[in-house]
């Protein structure tokens, strides 16, 4: 006679979700610096578009800004941790009239069985009924640019964040990138505008 095991009890479990997240990075280059690159490289363009290298004289810059795009970076990690109803087929001896395991007595039925359409002999087994416990974790990420497109997250610059993201945004005004999927924005003004 087989006596099944108890089922545990289904639970539903509930997801936990983060809450976003806003960074702010530090400025890395200031409007006052981005100028003298620009005045100092200006001349290195038109040699790269196969025209005459003009003096440095000749050329003049009308502005520059400078503009910091926003990323989104997301991290996620599944755990599932769940019971399986499994039934485990043992082979016994020919000649078995009874199995006993852990005090439960169990009657071996004939099998007979097909493999690849080839009749096997005939054999005697148990079934166990029972649960597997199976656990299986995943985790992933993935890195956004302004127009929602997935980068490599070693693309990512780097730069100490600021303490207080939300105020030197609105400090920005309109000088901060919106990023197009969402409303996350990211550092835009330099330390002059401050």
């Amino acid at each position: 006679m087989v006596v099944p095991t108890p089922l545990i009890q289904e639970e539903k479990i509930e997801e936990i979700i983060q809450q976003r997240k806003l960074i702010v990075h530090k400025v890395a280059i200031d409007l006052e610096t981005a100028e003298n690159i620009v005045d100092r490289d200006k001349t290195k363009f038109f040699a790269k578009i196969g025209l005459l290298r003009p003096r440095h004289k000749e050329i003049e810059v009308e502005s520059v800004q400078l503009f910091y795009d926003p990323f989104v970076v997301a991290k996620a990690s599944y755990f599932l941790d769940f019971y399986e109803k499994k039934t485990y087929r043992v082979k016994v001896g020919d000649g078995a009239s009874e199995v006993i395991f852990f005090g439960q007595t169990f009657k071996p039925e004939v099998v007979k069985e097909r493999v690849k359409g080839i009749m096997k002999r005939p054999h005697k087994e148990i079934m166990l009924d029972g649960q597997e416990r199976v656990i299986h974790k995943a985790a992933t990420h993935i890195a956004l640019n302004r127009k929602g497109r997935e980068i490599d997250l070693t693309e990512l610059p780097s730069a100490p964040a600021q303490p207080e993201p939300e105020k030197v945004l609105k400090e920005c005004g309109d000088k901060a990138k919106a990023q197009v999927f969402t409303r996350l924005y990211n550092r835009c003004c330099s330390q002059e505008d401050r």
